[in-house]
């Protein structure tokens, strides 16, 4: 209802101060409800990235939705979020285990193999869910698609 919201204000109202900052806050406080990987919350779309991309994107996340920076009253808790998700991450060893357990235990239950394997780009069902646009930018709906203006 606060995303509505601020969709609302920002048709309203586009200059309003820290709008942005309130929609991210609110954005990421969404999606561990959507059943999200903390890929996505983090907003990397592939979970083959380097850890140096890894790290890059959570201090930028951090930085963004840090209490002391962030006006909006949901920033702690999303700080927290992207902090719980960045420890995972920027761990190689958490990440691996992390990896085995969101993405290839999905793919075991289909009845390929059990073992460890990396995401494969030619449409594997399994990990599409990581390759969405990132949901930390606001995007204004075209009610027409075909509307180009």
């Amino acid at each position: 209802m606060a995303i509505k919201q601020l969709k609302a204000a920002k048709d309203f109202n586009g200059n309003l101060p820290n709008l942005d900052d309130y929609f991210t806050a609110y954005r990421v406080h969404q999606l561990p409800e959507m059943k999200s990987t903390r890929y996505d919350i983090l907003a990397i779309t592939d979970p083959e990235v380097d850890n140096i991309t890894v790290k890059k994107q959570y201090k930028r996340l951090a930085l963004m939705l840090h209490p002391e920076k962030n006006p909006s009253i949901a920033a702690e808790g999303a700080f927290q979020i992207v902090q719980s998700a960045g420890d995972v991450l920027t761990n190689p060893e958490k990440r691996e285990a992390y990896y085995r357990r969101s993405f290839c235990s999905k793919k075991s239950k289909a009845g390929s193999n059990s073992s460890w394997s990396q995401p494969r780009a030619d449409g594997d069902s399994n990990f599409s869910r990581a390759r969405k646009p990132s949901p930390f930018r606001f995007q204004k709906t075209d009610p027409d698609p075909n509307n180009s203006s």
